[in-house]
């Protein structure tokens, strides 16, 4: 009911709103560790439809050292590229952890970390690795977050939904995860470098946002520590 109140709100005034839920134990915020040097905010592109059993295509991911934004993109065009994607990405966040220990690798729902094991799996490559980086609970799914701490105005808690809180309307030639899919399946057909750059764009904004919505829970958190009475 509440939610429903919240969206109804929303439609009448034109302002989103959210409601901050009372915290539970190891839920909601208690999820968000506190930011540290060398966070990782990642995003990936996956294509269901490439031949059998689809293909993860883009490991993007931002990051903030020194306070430049600085966005990689690693492509697997193709299933060898896959594999040698996700060995560049694991090799990498595992060589940083030597330099900070403190990382985490920030994403937004399950779609990264299934995805992940999926294909070290498929791949037979990295496993360890990827189960270490588990095991130390290295990356934190923000839609958990969202989810457990609040209750919003809008329909849905897509990233995109939620990102009306934080961040300006998006203006690039991508829009979403499914126009992203038919891009990649168009660059296939076509091989356009310019269709890889505007896919590019897209996730890399994926990641930004990833990256403003952490801090933007950051600030929520010390505001539930107000509301429910020094809480946290």
């Amino acid at each position: 009911h509440e939610q429903a109140s919240l969206q109804l709100g929303a439609r009448e005034s034109g302002e989103n709103s959210y409601q901050l839920r009372l915290p539970e134990q190891g839920k909601g915020f208690a999820r968000l560790p506190r930011p540290a040097e060398g966070d990782v905010f990642f995003d990936m592109e996956g294509d269901p439809l490439f031949d059998d059993g689809g293909l993860e295509y883009l490991f993007g991911f931002v990051m903030a050292d020194g306070g430049d934004l600085e966005f990689t993109a690693i492509w697997g065009c193709d299933r060898i590229e896959e594999k040698q994607a996700l060995e560049q990405f694991i090799d990498f966040v595992t060589e940083r952890r030597k330099a900070f220990p403190d990382l985490h690798i920030y994403h937004y729902n399950h779609y990264e970390v299934t995805a992940l094991k999926r294909i070290a799996g498929a791949h037979g490559t990295r496993e360890e690795e990827l189960d270490q980086l588990l095991r130390d609970e290295v990356f934190v799914d923000l839609f958990k977050v969202v989810r457990e701490a609040m209750l919003i105005s809008q329909p849905s808690y897509s990233i995109k939904k939620v990102e009306a809180f934080y961040m300006d309307a998006r203006d690039t030639a991508v829009t979403d995860g499914g126009d992203s899919v038919v891009m990649f399946e168009r660059w296939l057909e076509e091989a356009d470098p310019k269709i890889l750059e505007e896919i590019a764009d897209y996730n890399r904004d994926d990641c930004i946002s990833t990256l403003k919505l952490r801090d933007w829970l950051i600030g929520l958190r010390e505001e539930a520590v107000q509301e429910f009475d020094g809480w946290g």
